[in-house]
């Protein structure tokens, strides 16, 4: 989910936002490591090939998403911290 703007989400769901992408990047921390390991797994067993490449573009595509969640995580905590302060 791509919040539009920050500032106008009630607080309430900026928490449950900030939990969410939080399990996400768990989540995505598994696939990347798993896509890792049957890149070495077809690496030894057979070779650079298609199998051993196409793991190497799927863990691309998760460690892309997972930057986009870093980013989006550290403008609600920014968020949330201007928001305890005042």
């Amino acid at each position: 989910m791509k919040i539009t703007n920050i500032s106008a989400q009630h607080t309430a769901d900026l928490y449950k936002e900030l939990k969410r992408l939080k399990s996400e990047k768990i989540i995505n921390a598994v696939l990347v490591g798993f896509t890792v390991g049957v890149f070495v797994y077809s690496i030894i067993k057979g070779g650079i090939g298609f199998g051993s490449l196409m793991a190497l573009v799927v863990a691309y595509f998760f460690i892309k998403n997972s930057n986009k969640s870093n980013a989006l995580t550290k403008e609600i905590e920014k968020e949330l911290n201007l928001r305890e302060s005042n």
